[in-house]
Parts: structure tokens; sequence; C-alpha cells
């Protein structure tokens, strides 16, 4: 169990304030906290039970029974902890020292694509392709399953897919007898 806090806040809070707080101590996003799973309880008496604190109500109840009381105003909030939140991937800026991804690009090539014929633009993918497909081939070699004789196949949970020379694969869900 990990204890954070102390935290002070008024009593004219807002329900969606109050979250927010305990948010910011769990370093985490208010739609990551297990609201409808949190409980609160005052510190003195040791033996006092733990109330719900999952919606506005129950948060206004605890807030009037701190307003009553006229001392020891320190109380808990138990809940199990909140979802992990996924970092978030930093966006590559010019102030960044690391340096830029490398990746191929050339503007012209992207321009031009319209004025290549189709059958151009079929010849540059397959030469951009042909070392991963050769890789494949090599992979699954002909012959490679028994049902399928003379050909390169690849067989997942969902069928088996024949890998032709041109890199395209054909599906099938069954054996075609």
């Amino acid at each position: 169990m990990k204890e954070l806090g102390p935290y002070k806040f008024n009593s004219s809070i807002q329900f969606s304030d109050f979250l927010l707080i305990i948010a910011t101590a769990c370093h985490t996003k208010i739609s990551n906290l297990p609201i409808t799973s949190m409980k609160w309880k005052f510190d003195r008496p040791g033996n006092a039970g733990k109330k719900g604190l999952a919606n506005k109500t129950a948060s206004d109840v605890m807030i009037k029974s701190l307003v009553d009381r006229k001392r020891d105003y320190i109380f808990s909030i138990y809940m199990p902890p909140p979802t992990l939140v996924k970092k978030e991937l930093p966006w590559i800026k010019d102030e960044n020292d690391a340096p830029l991804p490398d990746f191929e690009y050339n503007v012209n090539n992207a321009t031009s694509s319209s004025v290549k014929s189709i059958r151009h633009q079929i010849v540059a993918i397959d030469t951009a392709s042909n070392d991963d497909l050769n890789e494949l081939l090599e992979h699954y070699p002909i012959d490679n399953h028994p049902l399928f004789p003379g050909k390169h196949i690849f067989r997942n949970e969902t069928g088996f897919f024949g890998i032709a020379s041109s890199g395209c694969c054909q599906g099938k869900r069954q054996c075609d007898n």
C-alpha cells in the first residue's frame, strides 16, 4: 500500500476538482482512477468504518461530515492502484537534440508517381520488396506442405496461404480436393 499526501482543500470543492487532486497525486488521469472502488474514513477513531466515495453524492456526504467535526479533520482515501498509463511517445520537435529517424523518402518520387505509368509503379514495388519476397520464399520452400505439392505454403490458425513468385498471397481457408 502506497501512502501519498497530505493534501488540503476547502469545503466548497467540487467532486471533479477533488478527483483531479487524487489523479495528480497518483500521477495519472482521472479516467484511470478506480472511482467506483474508492473509499474514505477518518483517521480517528481508529476503528471508524470505510465509506464509499464513488460519486458526487458520496463526496458531498464526506465534506459535510468534515464540516460537522469539531477536531481531527484528517481522513484517508483507500482505493486499488489506478490503471497504468502508457507513456506517450515524445513528439520529435526542432528543439530536441535527438536526431530525426532515418527513412527513405524523396519528395520528387512522391510527387511524380502520377506521372509514372502503372507498369513502372508495379516494377518499383517489385524491386523494393524483392529482398523480403526472396526471404519468404527461402523460409517456405516449394513442397513444404504435403497437401499442396509444388507450392510455397504458409499456414496459420485461419488457413493455408500460397506465396506466389510474384509476391501475392492467395488465401485458402481449406484444402481443395
